[in-house]
């Protein structure tokens, strides 16, 4: 293990929280930030205004976690009571304040959630949806079961114009937290992912393991928690067919 060297692709705002969840592994990491996150401008936004009208929300990221806190935070000196969250794996349940009901999914992703949200919720469930611009979608498939189901648009995602790229020619494994920051990476040219030609891709959700070109080799992950990497990166990686 101490021979790894693991990039974790993250939005560059929740670096430093990804990184400090490794720091008591014997595997060493390194912050890949190739995609910041803009906020958008929400505070006077009905739904954060109404906010104790909801009974369940839906956190769809780290970002969109902190982003919601940082709104509800200037709106709400104390959050509504009685509120579920769902959140799509356990780094976006952590980036939530902790005294919240959290419902993690397992796997990590809209797949995780989807079915037990559909078990869990009622027709008079008023449902919110906190994403990046654009995000969240998949979602809607939950629209026939509740009484209302509403976006929140929190912040958009844009490429870091020049990323700092630590030690590529060294990195074993990159950890990409998303599909959309696995398509920024694969944005990079050609030149420099050139350098990492032997590094082993670890994935959390078929939107990104269907990104992979051919010939790459990758783990797909239930969970991008320090403990399961570990686990599974002793194993033997999958190679992505044509």
């Amino acid at each position: 293990m101490t021979d790894c060297l693991i990039g974790l692709n993250r939005v560059v705002e929740v670096l430093p929280q990804a990184l400090a969840a490794w720091t008591e592994t014997p595997i060493q990491v390194v912050g890949i930030g190739l995609v910041q996150a803009v906020p958008e401008d929400v505070d006077a936004q009905a739904v954060i205004i109404d906010f104790d009208q909801l009974t369940d929300v839906v956190v769809t990221s780290p970002m969109a976690a902190k982003a919601l806190t940082d709104a509800l935070n200037q709106r709400w000196p104390q959050w509504p009571v009685g509120i579920r969250f769902w959140a799509a794996g356990q780094s976006t349940a952590d980036a939530l304040p902790p005294d919240r009901r959290v419902e993690v999914a397992h796997p990590p992703g809209s797949q995780g959630l989807i079915p037990r949200m559909y078990d869990a919720l009622d027709s008079a469930a008023r449902l919110l949806i906190c994403s990046q611009v654009g995000g969240g979608r998949q979602f809607d498939a939950l629209s026939d079961c509740v009484a209302s189901l509403r976006h929140l648009e929190l912040y958009r995602l844009m490429r870091v114009a020049e990323p700092d790229l630590p030690e590529l020619g060294r990195l074993t494994h990159v950890l990409h937290g998303s599909a959309s920051l696995l398509e920024a990476w694969l944005a990079l040219p050609e030149s420099v992912r050139q350098q990492t030609h032997r590094v082993t891709h670890l994935v959390t959700s078929t939107d990104a393991e269907l990104l992979l070109p051919a010939g790459t080799r990758y783990h797909r992950l239930e969970s991008p928690t320090p403990h399961h990497v570990q686990t599974v990166i002793q194993g033997e990686p999958r190679v992505k067919g044509i």
